[in-house]
């Protein structure tokens, strides 16, 4: 019996090891993905881009609201300033000023992001 429950407890262990990992990846691919993205369309410094897309009337809500929520994962202190004069106090309407607002608090907080620090690199290059 006890060999069992070892086993048994071994096994979930494993697979919330991979759950958590396979998550982690996922979100530094999408993370990743939207840098990309965004300095196709403005070249130059990967935050800077992220701000211009979310700036931009060019782009629709949706990438916009990947660039904010990018943003937060990132932890991009440069983009607060951004940030703060259009987004924040401002009632949340819809997922552009909700992921800006979350972007807002990780920033300030200086949120801890478990999966971040295998990919927070990121933003260093």
């Amino acid at each position: 019996m006890k060999k069992r429950l070892k086993i048994f407890i071994i096994i979930g262990f494993s697979i919330l090891l991979l759950l958590f990992l396979g998550t982690s990846f996922y979100v530094e691919y999408r993370v990743q993905e939207t840098c990309k993205l965004a300095l196709e369309s403005y070249p130059g410094d990967k935050i800077q881009a992220l701000v211009n897309v979310a700036q931009s009337r060019a782009e629709c809500d949706d990438e916009k609201s990947r660039a904010l929520w990018a943003m937060g994962q990132l932890g991009a202190k440069q983009a607060l300033p951004y940030l703060l004069e259009n987004y924040d106090g401002i009632e949340e309407t819809n997922i552009c000023i909700y992921e800006a607002q979350f972007a807002i608090k990780k920033i300030q907080n200086d949120s801890f992001n478990l999966p971040g620090f295998l990919w927070r690199w990121l933003l260093e290059k």
